[in-house]
Order: C-alpha cells, then structure tokens, then sequence
C-alpha cells in the first residue's frame, strides 16, 4: 500500500549515508591509511595532505550522482522480499565500485588534485554503510511479516502436485511475506470439483476458475499470480 514511501525514505537513508560516509572519510582516513598500512595492505605509506574538505565537495555531489543512479539501475529500490545476504552485497560491492569508477574518471578528465585514496575509501565506506542498511530493513521486515505484517497476496493457479508444493513450500517460510489466497482451476467447470477435492487437506481453497479468473484478482487484491 505505501510501497511509493517507502521507496522514497530508502533513497533518503541511502542519500544520508553516503553523506555521512563523505565526511567520516575526510575525519578518518589518515587513522584508516595508518592501520592499513600496519597490516600490509596496498595503500601508499605517504599521506597527501587533504586541505580544507570543500575541495572535495565535487566528490560528494558526484557520488551521490553515481550512487543513485546505479542502485536505481540494479534494482535495489524493488522488493527485497526474495533477496539473500549474497545478492545484497553483490548489488552494493557493484554499485560502490562503479561508483569508484565514476569517481575516477572524473579525476582523471578534469585533471582534479584530489587524494586518490579519500575516494577509495570514501566509495567503501558508501558501500558498508548501504549494505548494513538494506541488511537492518531486511531484519525488520521478515519480523514484521512472521507477525503477518507486509505481506503479499498470492493466487495459485493449477491444483496439482506441483502447485500443493509451492503452496507448502511457501507456508513454512513466513518472513517472505506471502500469502496464498488459494487456486485456480483449470480445464472448465468440469475440471472445478475434481480440483476442490485435490487441495481438499490443504487450508487454502480453490477460489477460481478460468471463467471468474478476473474477477478474483480484484475481489482478493492479488499482488502476484504464478502459473
């Protein structure tokens, strides 16, 4: 129902932690570059002085542009009903790193003496930050829809062996958020009573057929249907 809200407050947090990722980097990245260099990993020993932080404000307004337009392009503001913890770093580890690309060129282009290393770890921390998010919301709304919150409404449509299991498949896993409504019918009016008695144990009922197939979208508001 508010689908369009909260889609707008994921781009504001979104929007918000890259900001906030911009100015920890330009507090934090000498103490960042001396403990990796500490442990060996490839960031030059020599630190660039930074300056004041409005030169780098260009990076900020930049990355703010990459960031959003390539997490619209990936998706990340659809559904993450199905996604797993996998999926959500590999959707942020891609946005972060063309973002970094973007970056980059940028730098490059217009010839910009700015600290090479402030945008990597700039880029990182945007990227750490998202994924800890999407994380967090995930978390929050499987434990809203174990209590039967944000769910979808699902129509089946089939009775048989493969549709009973989807249909069990989906009730053991409540944090989807999914809601079986019941079946359709196939093969007519002849096919209705043969199908009732198919999903006769079930708790879901066949509530369609071909005929009346439209009309149970509305009358049930399905989110979804699967054939």
């Amino acid at each position: 129902t508010h689908w369009r809200l909260v889609s707008w407050l994921h781009r504001v947090g979104d929007n918000l932690i890259v900001v906030a990722a911009f100015f920890l980097t330009y507090y934090l990245r000498d103490s960042f570059l001396e403990a990796a260099n500490k442990y060996g990993l490839p960031f030059p020993q020599g630190l660039k002085v930074l300056g004041e932080v409005e030169r780098y404000f260009v990076i900020l307004a930049f990355g703010l542009l990459a960031f959003n337009a390539v997490l619209a392009i990936l998706g990340a503001y659809r559904s993450m009903r199905f996604l797993t913890l996998w999926q959500l770093a590999r959707l942020v580890g891609v946005a972060s790193a063309t973002a970094f690309l973007c970056e980059g060129f940028l730098l490059f282009i217009f010839k910009l003496d700015l600290s090479r290393s402030y945008v990597a770890i700039f880029c990182l921390l945007a990227g750490v930050g998202l994924f800890c998010e999407r994380v967090l919301v995930l978390v929050l709304l499987r434990m809203l829809r174990v209590r039967g919150k944000n769910f979808r409404n699902l129509l089946l449509v089939g009775t048989g062996a493969q549709a009973r299991k989807l249909y069990l498949e989906i009730s053991r896993e409540p944090e989807l958020g999914v809601r079986v409504v019941g079946f359709v019918s196939i093969g007519g009016k002849d096919a209705a009573k043969e199908a009732a008695s198919e999903v006769y144990d079930l708790p879901a009922r066949v509530v369609a057929d071909e005929e009346s197939f439209e009309a149970a979208l509305k009358k049930h508001a399905i989110d979804e249907v699967l054939f």
